[in-house]
């Protein structure tokens, strides 16, 4: 909740009140994007391992 605040707080203050709704979708996508990175840094490194990647979810099977 605070990289949304922050950036509406910043783009109010630059772009005035246009720049407040872009905040919003700004931070979702910076969000993304960092969530991203980390999943793929952390699959590739678990995979040069040989093992299966960590942030894989794994379902039990129901018999």
């Amino acid at each position: 909740m605070l990289l949304p605040l922050l950036l509406v707080w910043t783009f109010f203050r630059v772009w005035g009140i246009p720049g407040s709704a872009a905040a919003v979708p700004v931070s979702e996508l910076l969000t993304f994007t960092v969530g991203a990175v980390i999943i793929f840094r952390l699959n590739r490194r678990h995979l040069s391992r040989g093992r299966r990647a960590a942030v894989l979810v794994h379902l039990p099977r129901i018999r």
